[in-house]
């Protein structure tokens, strides 16, 4: 779901909604929109100029901080 969405979503549903995170905040995610595609798709990664993660280290630094946010919220 976009930014935008997300946004408007937790605004509408404030009652149930305590919070939500844009992983585009992080700023080694390059590739808002599409997913992370520089783990799973290398044809459009290299397409958009965006090298490949082999490792994942892009997906598990905004599971950690998606996870922190997540954290935060609860307390």
């Amino acid at each position: 779901m976009s930014t935008v969405g997300v946004q408007n979503f937790a605004k509408s549903n404030s009652d149930k909604v305590i919070g939500c995170f844009a992983m585009e905040s992080v700023s080694e995610y390059k590739t808002s929109g599409y997913g992370c595609i520089a783990q799973t798709d290398p044809l459009l990664s290299a397409y958009l100029g965006v090298h490949r993660d082999k490792n994942g280290k892009i997906t598990e630094l905004l599971v950690e901080r998606t996870k922190s946010e997540i954290q935060k919220n609860l307390h």
